[in-house]
């Protein structure tokens, strides 16, 4: 029987499979992933030793350093990473899958109270930005509603 698979191997694995894919920004998120494990001393652990209570404790600890929406970037990156070792079938069962949610961020609860602009609060914003493409940007986005989701565990 092979040695046990380690957590640090499943991101070496993840980053070679998605080199091609991976932007930049998308590697230092991995990297910043990688060493948030590394703090809680799990990157060197087995996958197959890694609980959802290891997965759940180094989550609610990060969060009195860190924003919940923080936390759940990481936790989706590295959701992704643990996904590698189920799909090969070294892992039967995502640790992830019974984790628990995470609270709001204050920011986020208090951005669903906002009000829209008026219209004269938006062409005062308009007439700020003095770069055409931005100031397209700006009321394109204001008149569409269109806004950054966040979709992770």
């Amino acid at each position: 029987m092979g040695s046990p698979v380690l957590l640090s191997d499943l991101f070496t694995l993840f980053a070679e499979e998605r080199a091609h894919e991976l932007s930049y920004s998308m590697m230092n998120k991995l990297k910043t992933c990688k060493n948030w494990t590394k703090k809680f001393r799990l990157i060197d652990k087995p996958i197959q030793s890694i609980t959802t209570a290891q997965l759940d404790k180094m989550r609610q600890e990060s969060l009195k350093s860190r924003t919940a929406s923080t936390v759940r970037e990481y936790s989706h990156m590295l959701r992704q990473v643990i996904r590698i070792a189920i799909t090969r079938k070294i892992i039967i069962e995502d640790p992830f899958e019974d984790v628990r949610k995470l609270m709001d961020d204050d920011f986020y609860v208090d951005q669903k109270k906002v009000s829209p602009f008026s219209q004269d609060e938006l062409y005062s914003l308009i007439d700020a930005v003095h770069i055409p493409q931005t100031k397209t940007l700006v009321e394109f986005l204001a008149w569409t509603g269109l806004r950054h989701g966040l979709n992770f565990p």
